[in-house]
């Protein structure tokens, strides 16, 4: 494959991540919008608008987050669905991501040398804000659970974030370090659900989770190209694993992962690049916007500084806000000193800063993780985290986009005719390697 496609595949993964990062944003702030309509009397009125018919129009949203209806002898809400079942699809993805850059040769994980700086990034990046909320929620009881909520990275809102940023401004591998720390990151992130988050184990459901499983793992063996098969057998896992007590978004991944990387789907396209060139764009238009309207909504109408202040607040804000980027670019920078390990090619320790500041932006991992940390608290530590993550998220992505505009240099030209031969190299394999997640080769 040409350079010229691989980069302009590599602008497609870029281009759908960031759109679902604006769509996040949008839907966040209509949801913060509607529930807060209560507390805008004089501005609805102001504008010409009817306060009443508002109001309703508020209840009615609330409301039809708490409905219940029944699907497979299951019965939700429509917030627990989006949270159990739409993120399943959000999980999917992730599963197809990592297994593609482990697998493909020329992925940013498929190497112990290409993995080390943002492995490291991404581990310290989850180490350090969990112990700052630890700090300032030890004493209180039932808070520490939420320990989790500063760990994660939104990548999407992150890429949203640079698409405002001039291209001049942001080279090629400032994003691809990025999204390599991320993925590392939702891999934790997983794991971290799977093993703190989850229910009362019911034995009997795992036991009947186990034949999908062996389903998965048969069609994986025979390097089956059907993705039909895949699809059942990982809806078949998810209900036997959304009924055995272990977060139902577990099945999404292990489902990818039983995905092959070698067998082809039409047109010479592998199956996991396929599925994934499927997906990202329901991710992007319509599950991460469902979940921000379904979990992003929080009264602010009656926020005072004491509930800034409140321990869960300032544990979840400060993780993100201070955590993050200390972590990673205290221990990225000790890696290259001790080890001689490089930074990728056009990329400066100014766009390593900018890559912290864009970290700390957490919001759909932490808000997902938040709702279950604190699903049966009633001492609103769940509101409380929810407005550290919006406060966070959204004062490192302005934060982040002044530094990456006003502070980081000028990528040098892309032209591969101007630039030195081996950083033309290095931007071409970069493009490969990356340009996976969308298309086939």
């Amino acid at each position: 494959m040409s350079h010229n496609n691989n980069s302009t595949t590599l602008a497609k993964l870029l281009s759908a991540e960031a759109v679902g990062g604006i769509n996040l944003i949008l839907a966040t702030v209509f949801a913060l919008f509607v529930v807060n309509i209560p507390y805008m009397e004089g501005l609805i009125a102001g504008m010409g608008g009817k306060f009443e018919s508002f109001v309703t129009f508020s209840e009615g949203y609330k409301h039809f987050l708490h409905h219940e209806f029944t699907v497979f002898t299951i019965t939700k809400t429509v917030h627990h669905w989006i949270n159990d079942g739409l993120m399943y699809i959000f999980f999917f993805t992730i599963g197809l991501e990592v297994k593609r850059e482990i697998c493909d040769p020329k992925g940013n994980l498929n190497t112990i040398k290409g993995a080390l700086l943002p492995g490291i990034a991404a581990v310290s990046g989850v180490m350090l804000p969990a112990a700052i909320f630890a700090f300032f929620t030890y004493k209180v009881v039932g808070a520490m659970n939420g320990w989790a909520i500063p760990t994660a990275t939104d990548i999407a809102f992150a890429l949203g974030v640079l698409m405002l940023v001039p291209k001049s401004k942001v080279p090629l591998s400032v994003k691809v370090f990025l999204l390599a720390i991320a993925v590392i990151d939702d891999l934790i992130a997983v794991a971290v659900i799977a093993l703190f988050y989850s229910g009362d184990i019911q034995t009997i459901w795992l036991l009947k989770a186990l034949v999908p499983l062996a389903f998965l793992l048969a069609f994986n063996r025979s390097n089956s190209s059907n993705p039909v098969l895949y699809m059942v057998a990982g809806m078949g896992l998810w209900i036997c694993v959304l009924n055995s007590g272990i977060h139902a978004t577990v099945a999404g991944v292990i489902t990818a992962l039983a995905v092959p990387a070698t067998a082809k789907f039409g047109n010479n396209w592998s199956m996991l690049k396929t599925m994934e060139h499927w997906f990202s764009p329901v991710n992007a238009w319509f599950v991460m916007p469902a979940f921000a309207l379904a979990n992003a909504g929080i009264v602010l109408g009656h926020v005072t500084l004491d509930h800034v202040f409140q321990a869960v607040t300032m544990g979840t804000a400060l993780g993100l806000m201070l955590g993050k980027p200390l972590a990673i670019v205290l221990c990225v920078l000790l890696v290259t000193k001790l080890f001689n390990v490089k930074l990728p090619d056009g990329m400066t320790n100014r766009h390593l800063i900018g890559i912290g500041l864009l970290a700390g932006i957490g919001f759909t991992m932490s808000i997902f993780v938040t709702d279950l940390a604190y699903l049966t608290s009633g001492a609103g530590f769940a509101d409380q985290a929810k407005l550290g993550v919006l406060a966070a998220s959204f004062t490192q992505a302005f934060i982040g986009w002044l530094w990456f505009v006003f502070v980081c240099p000028k990528a040098q030209t892309s032209d591969p005719k101007v630039q030195p031969k081996s950083q033309s190299t290095r931007h071409k394999h970069e493009a490969e390697g990356s340009g996976s997640h969308i298309v086939g080769p």
